[in-house]
């Protein structure tokens, strides 16, 4: 539920990508005070196929046993929300249903994947028209109608949309539909490093995501010994943030 920014802390994970299993990425996230971690599905070493249900099982166990939580993040743009053609939709859903499928095995509360952007079709002289404009109606209704059939959450990556005023603007709007953030820092034009290394003002964002419904706040910043770094820095400023 809501609350102070105190309770951000006991729900912080870390991005699983260069750990060796999902059982090795737990084991730091338990040694080190994070609540789980978001795993990587889209890199090969990690993917949900190469897991069996016997090691789901006992993931799942693992993680009710010692109040961790595993959280699956999906391909990219392979699996976009925007896709038109009927054919790559089937494949779509059928990736997403095993996906789905292999969440309720290890009782992973929540999948993230990006929603992707329409094919783009740039006029001469640029800047210009993206596509055509009486595609646009269709685009903006894909993703409001499965957010307002309360069939998909927001997660908002901070960093990424520090410097677009409609992103930020959606996002403020929709707060009560954000279930999760990624927290990473930006420092020379490069996102994902580590909290407190680069120019964001996270203090802009965590109190009032505080009081939202937030159910992850996962650090994405790679490899997992500077996600520690930054779990640090957060609890640094929110330490201080609370007198």
């Amino acid at each position: 539920m809501p609350g102070s920014m105190e309770h951000i802390l006991g729900k912080v994970s870390y991005h699983a990508v260069y750990d060796a299993s999902i059982e090795e990425a737990l084991d730091f996230a338990a040694a080190n005070g994070f609540a789980g971690v978001q795993v990587a599905v889209e890199a090969p070493h990690l993917s949900f196929e190469r897991v069996s249900d016997e090691r789901a099982a006992a993931i799942a166990e693992r993680c009710a046993a010692e109040g961790l939580r595993v959280t699956l993040h999906a391909p990219d743009n392979a699996v976009s929300l925007f896709t038109a053609s009927g054919y790559l939709v089937e494949g779509v859903c059928r990736y997403l249903h095993r996906l789905f499928d292999f969440a309720e095995k290890v009782r992973s509360p929540l999948i993230t994947f990006h929603v992707g952007s329409p094919a783009t079709f740039p006029t001469a002289p640029r800047p210009g028209e993206p596509f055509p404009a009486v595609d646009r109606p269709a685009h903006e209704r894909t993703l409001v109608r499965h957010l307002d059939a309360g069939e998909i959450a927001l997660c908002w990556d901070l960093a990424k949309g520090r410097e677009d005023g409609q992103i930020e603007e959606f996002m403020w709007a929709n707060l009560a539909r954000v279930r999760q953030v990624h927290l990473h820092d930006v420092a020379a034009g490069k996102s994902h490093e580590v909290v407190g290394a680069g120019e964001l003002d996270f203090m802009a964002y965590l109190p009032r995501l505080a009081e939202a419904d937030v159910l992850d706040y996962c650090i994405e910043v790679r490899p997992r010994e500077k996600a520690l770094e930054s779990l640090a820095h957060l609890r640094r400023l929110i330490a201080g943030a609370s007198g």
